[in-house]
């Protein structure tokens, strides 16, 4: 069986690690230039350069060879940013963007423990109660292998696509406070495979129909929709949840799969943490220190609350209410940062969303 991946929005698969202006990049005339290293030690005796290497020694290589940065670019991406560092995607040895199988892999084996437990009320209360015995993350990993052990399915990496495909992409971090959405005061730097790009490969499956399980994750991808709607309604943040809205509507309408993939996905869309009970989830939080303690805020004025002890009520400072019903107030969501890229189009919108077809 093949698949096809066709990117919505720009798709971020970083490599696992940062490169530097300077050293892995140069920025010139509207242009990003990426070194590749290997060029300049392939043309060298690669034992001698390796073992006597020196900046000193570098230096004189490029006077003596009349050599430039020209020598050591593996590839360019159009751009008018001068980035202190970027995080590449991941590449093959040639150079060329793919699509790591394990990465598909990965969220579809989320998906589907995602559709068991919502299904099969037995091991949904077999994963809480042992859920309940943790004390440490090796742990919970063995119980995650335990658990999708008999998950019959092999995904290849995809072909490669052309480096043009490419986009370098500025990335802010949007954090949901009092008064609505802010954006952190800081940018992260990206290359980014363009929306339209089509990553095809190959799937396999001895045991599982996934053609006609995928339909059946719909709800899945309904309620992480669903959440993310709440999560910019909550920060006033309306041309997202316009955006979102018009996303639930092509689920609903069409029979083609959808789904988050990769950098940006973020810790809700990796887990199975939303689907837990609160007390549950205030215990791993508590045990793997996961995020801040939430606020609790008042509908009324957007402001926080304070708990009295012993009860399920609250007190709000600000407009001196008192005994305030839990129905008054809204908790800060968990996780409370959503990362969103700068599009060429001048507009934010969530990386990594794209159509998975199998045939």
């Amino acid at each position: 069986m093949e698949y096809t991946v066709t990117v919505l929005t720009p798709l971020v698969i970083t490599s696992g690690k940062k490169i530097y202006l300077d050293i892995d990049f140069v920025v010139e005339k509207g242009r990003v230039f990426i070194f590749h290293w290997n060029k300049l030690i392939n043309s060298q005796n690669k034992e001698t350069f390796i073992s006597d290497f020196s900046l000193n020694k570098l230096v004189k290589l490029f006077e003596h060879q009349r050599l430039s940065w020209n020598h050591l670019v593996s590839y360019k991406l159009e751009s008018s940013y001068k980035p202190a560092n970027i995080l590449p995607f991941v590449k093959n040895p040639f150079s060329k963007p793919y699509l790591p199988g394990s990465t598909l892999k990965g969220k579809l084996r989320t998906l589907y423990l995602l559709f068991q437990l919502h299904n099969q009320d037995k091991l949904k209360n077999q994963l809480l109660s042992n859920l309940k015995k943790l004390t440490s993350n090796t742990q919970l990993k063995i119980l995650e292998e335990e658990f999708i052990k008999n998950l019959d399915v092999s995904v290849s990496d995809s072909l490669p696509v052309d480096i043009n495909k490419l986009l370098l992409l500025p990335t802010k971090v949007c954090s949901i406070k009092e008064r609505g959405a802010e954006f952190k005061p800081f940018t992260i730097y990206v290359e980014a495979v363009a929306a339209g790009t089509t990553f095809s490969g190959y799937f396999k499956s001895r045991k599982v129909s996934w053609k006609a399980l995928l339909p059946k994750f719909s709800f899945i991808i309904k309620n992480i929709i669903k959440r993310e709607i709440d999560f910019f309604t909550l920060g006033n943040y309306h041309k997202l949840v316009q955006w979102y809205e018009e996303l639930l509507k092509k689920v609903d309408e069409q029979s083609d799969f959808y789904l988050q993939l990769g950098w940006g996905e973020g810790f809700a869309g990796k887990t199975l943490f939303s689907l837990l009970p609160v007390n549950t989830q205030a215990k791993l939080q508590k045990l793997f220190r996961i995020g801040k303690r939430p606020l609790i805020w008042h509908r009324d004025c957007g402001k926080q609350v304070i708990p009295i002890k012993g009860k399920n009520l609250y007190n709000c400072p600000f407009c001196n209410r008192k005994n305030i019903e839990f129905t008054e107030v809204q908790y800060s969501p968990f996780p409370k940062t959503r990362k969103l890229l700068l599009t060429p189009s001048e507009e934010y919108l969530p990386p990594g969303w794209i159509k998975l077809s199998l045939f």
